[in-house]
């Protein structure tokens, strides 16, 4: 069996870094296929085996990774024969063989009591095919999709979609919606998002798969003529992808409109979280009713209250912040800013207790590596850190998560070792410059938030990392 060579090896010869695989083929890819549309041939690009190889890496290192679908098989039961895994893998795709698994659904709770979002557990197997379909329809898509829309793109994210709108609302729209598309993964209509597959892909092998994939994650809603399929599941690395396709004419229609009234409105959206924005309140109003229109024709619509269209000034909430004005100055327009409200700090402080729980008679201490649990915390504490770090609280809020991250991985590392605090603290505790402290295992350190220089990168929005490298190439 061949050794699977790791997309972040690095080169010996002078410390340089090797080319990534993957993004070499993603480059190429779009290269070859950017001024054709619908792309008539791409499973040959599926099965490269850059792709395949890269999509198990990510499902590997993924921190569920160790979780089984209905089949009973994880990673690390694979991991010792993945070269021929990942050949006969290969072989279904090429020869039609490849069926998608049932999936095993949970019922994850939300925020508000009482509420909760159906996740699917996919088979290994299916993961890697979701990933490196993704991996592939990535380079078709995403120069497609617009520049107002932010969520789950390379390149993109939450802070640069809060920084957007800050600037739109300080230099031009004075009225805002906020809105929410109801149920949005559960009420995407199969056939719509066919036809905008469709229209950009023209392989028979890929939209076969397509169909396969959707019917197992979709339910069918409606009798006789009137039965339709919708839905894709929540918890697939392409899911995301598929969901901004699906709400791709959302962002059309508001682009025409806005070019057509000369910007007196505009949608910015991250994923299914909308925000309208317009000059007056009629603008907006007019804006916020052909965005409910357009998703009425694709059968979604709005999640109940629907929104309001409101004066800017008074603030407004979006992904998780309260946008308000904020004064600049004696004599200068006034800008404006975000705090990140305490609920949901405390959503973040919970979120850090379940990611920290001890074993308990359900999970064995000996499955836990800490190192790993090091990593995953880190992954979510940085995560938030890039979302909300030009927040006017940010300081305070990451002061917040660091001492509860402290406090609970200190909990975790008792309840794992059996050692007192004192005994602890000389064996995991380190000091850190400016008289931070944090937790250490061997391989990993937990991160202090506070502890961190500031950030602010040149471009908050940026090309991916295919499309610059073929560019380059270009030149």
């Amino acid at each position: 069996m061949n050794k699977l060579v790791s997309i972040r090896a690095r080169s010996r010869k002078n410390g340089a870094v090797a080319p990534n695989p993957l993004i070499a083929l993603q480059s190429e890819i779009h290269e070859q296929t950017r001024t054709d549309r619908p792309v008539a041939r791409l499973l040959p690009w599926l099965l490269d085996r850059r792709n395949l190889e890269a999509a198990w890496d990510r499902v590997r290192t993924a921190e569920g990774s160790r979780t089984q679908g209905l089949d009973g098989v994880s990673c690390a039961d694979i991991a010792p024969r993945v070269g021929v895994w990942l050949d006969r893998l290969a072989e279904d795709l090429s020869l039609g063989r490849y069926r998608h698994a049932a999936i095993r659904f949970v019922e994850v709770p939300k925020a508000a009591p009482g509420t909760s979002r159906r996740l699917g557990i996919l088979t290994v197997r299916d993961r890697v095919v979701h990933t490196a379909l993704k991996q592939l329809l990535e380079t078709i898509f995403e120069p497609e999709f617009a520049t107002d829309s932010f969520g789950f793109r390379p390149g993109r994210s939450v802070a640069a979609a809060l920084v957007e709108a800050c600037t739109a609302l300080a230099s031009r729209h004075e009225y805002a919606a906020r809105a929410d598309v109801a149920q949005c993964f559960d009420t995407i209509d199969h056939r719509s998002l066919r036809d905008e597959f469709a229209a950009r892909v023209a392989d028979p092998d890929l939209l076969r798969l397509l169909d396969d994939l959707l019917m197992a994650g979709g339910q069918v809603v409606g009798r006789w003529w009137w039965a339709q399929t919708r839905g894709i599941v929540q918890g697939s690395a392409l899911s995301p992808m598929l969901c901004n396709l699906a709400l791709h004419p959302l962002d059309q229609a508001a682009a025409r409109f806005h070019e057509e009234h000369n910007g007196a409105a505009r949608l910015l959206r991250y994923a299914d979280d909308l925000l309208i924005l317009g000059d007056d309140e009629r603008a907006a109003r007019q804006l916020l009713d052909l965005v409910r229109q357009t998703l009425r024709q694709r059968k979604q619509a709005f999640r109940e209250p629907g929104p309001t269209v409101a004066a800017a000034s008074t603030g407004l909430e979006w992904l998780g912040v309260r946008l308000r004005p904020r004064p600049t100055g004696w004599g200068r327009p006034i800008g404006f800013g975000y705090d990140v409200p305490d609920q949901k700090v405390a959503s973040m402080v919970e979120r850090v207790t379940e990611m920290t729980l001890p074993p308990s008679s359900k999970v064995d201490a000996t499955t836990f590596n800490l190192c790993r649990w090091i990593v995953s915390i880190n992954a979510q504490l940085r995560d938030w850190r890039q979302a909300y770090l030009f927040a006017d609280n940010a300081p305070d809020v990451f002061r917040a998560l660091d001492d509860h991250a402290r406090e609970r991985f200190g909990v975790l590392l008792a309840a794992i070792t059996g050692l007192r605090s004192h005994a602890l603290a000389r064996q995991y505790r380190v000091k850190l410059p400016r008289g931070y402290w944090t937790w250490e295992v061997p391989g990993a350190r937990l991160v202090v938030l506070s502890s961190l220089a500031p950030h602010c990168p040149a471009n908050l929005v940026r090309k991916p990392a295919w499309a610059r490298s073929a560019a380059n190439r270009r030149r």
